[in-house]
């Protein structure tokens, strides 16, 4: 992502990155207690993603008289900044519904005090219990072999 970024497209296509990434990085989770973050930057993005939005809103707002259709229909390009900047506004106002409900799933998230898996609980007792002759004789493969293996 670029840091402080003065260049919105470049900022946004390094968002559209990154929420890709996320998307399939959260496929799956090997520490549970992971989800604590995860969500807490999510919140943190929707957050300003929010303001984002509401820049935009001002943005179109601002720059409606210089707006024009493909034919240069001034009228029309105006209409259509004003009725963007209204879609914009609704999008904005539907995020923060969404981050409402993100955050009380975080506060029920941040209540869960993840256990270790059953199966990983089970494999790591008995690996505990195996007798060290039949752990796998390891060499260092720049080495040559001990004499006897």
């Amino acid at each position: 992502m670029l840091p402080n970024s003065e260049h919105p497209v470049q900022a946004a296509e390094a968002w559209e990155q990154a929420a890709r990434d996320l998307a399939l990085a959260t496929r799956r989770f090997d520490a549970p207690i992971d989800s604590y973050t995860v969500l807490g930057n999510l919140q943190s993005g929707l957050i300003d993603l929010h303001q984002t939005l509401t820049q935009l809103v001002t943005f179109h707002e601002r720059e409606q008289h210089r707006a024009a259709t493909d034919r240069g229909d001034l009228t029309a390009g105006g209409e259509l900044a004003a009725t963007a900047a209204q879609h914009l506004t609704q999008a904005a106002r539907t995020l923060d519904h969404a981050t409402d409900e993100l955050m009380a799933g975080f506060a029920c998230n941040g209540r869960i005090a993840w256990q270790p898996d059953p199966v990983d609980t089970v494999l790591t007792e008995r690996a505990a219990r195996l007798p060290e002759a039949s752990a796998p004789h390891r060499t260092d493969p720049g080495q040559p072999p001990a004499p006897g293996r």
